[in-house]
């Protein structure tokens, strides 16, 4: 059984190995998140901001991003498009209602794809005070 400590140092030896930048802040968030993972050219970064109350459940959450990205590159290049969809409609750009609706649905995905893979990691590789319940409940509330 892992420790929380390491399994974040597997977490970030992994990242690193695969050229990604990472940022393990001391905060509750980062401009107003509790983390990201990036694939953006140039930018290729894992980010979590520990402080919060739910900062070890967002690291996992990245990693399963990250997983997503070096397991799955047809399903992480399609929400990338979507993504981008939903944060320029946010700043007012204009899309059909079936643009916006694919753009959910895609959201929608691979969030989900994501957190089957949280809970098949946490089954698979139990990690010490790792509170399952606590993640599922999490998952149906803001993060905040």
């Amino acid at each position: 059984m892992d420790t929380k400590l390491s399994f974040t140092t597997k977490v970030v030896k992994e990242l690193l190995s695969h050229n990604f930048s990472v940022f393990l802040h001391n905060k509750e968030s980062i401009d107003g998140y509790g983390g990201w993972f990036s694939t953006d050219e140039g930018e290729e970064e894992f980010v979590v901001a520990m402080k919060h109350h739910m900062g070890f459940e967002i690291l996992i959450h990245e990693y399963c991003h990250f997983l997503q990205w070096k397991t799955d590159r047809e399903l992480w290049e399609k929400s990338n498009l979507t993504y981008d969809i939903l944060f320029d409609w946010i700043k007012d750009v204009d899309y059909t209602e079936d643009q916006l609706n694919q753009s959910l649905h895609d959201i929608l995905e691979i969030e989900h794809d994501c957190e089957k893979r949280v809970l098949k990691l946490v089954t698979n590789n139990p990690i010490e005070n790792f509170d399952t319940d606590k993640y599922i409940r999490a998952v149906y509330r803001d993060w905040e």
